[in-house]
């Protein structure tokens, strides 16, 4: 499972040079170096389920789930609003 979140991490990354919306205004929560949010986001855990945000910390995706839900548990030095755009592992 790690090998899979970490490689998820490493390709989300990557998909996220795609896109251009950056801002840094979140203060409030655990502190990360990024939370990217509203989009559309396919995992590869076990269900494969899709969330619309996640937090990413020393390069690992340290959480992943709804926009409100990030944003209120974390708190970033920087963040990318994903408009809606699909992220996945590739």
């Amino acid at each position: 499972m790690k090998k899979t979140l970490r490689s998820f991490a490493a390709t989300a990354l990557l998909g996220l040079t795609l896109l251009t919306s950056c801002n840094t205004t979140n203060t409030g929560g655990e502190s990360v170096d990024l939370i990217v949010y509203n989009g559309n986001v396919y995992t590869v855990n076990e269900n494969f389920d899709q969330a619309e945000a996640f937090a990413v910390k020393d390069g690992k995706i340290v959480a992943v789930g709804t926009t409100a839900d990030i944003r209120s548990k974390y708190s970033a030095t920087e963040e990318l609003d994903a408009e809606g755009k699909t992220i996945y592992p590739a």
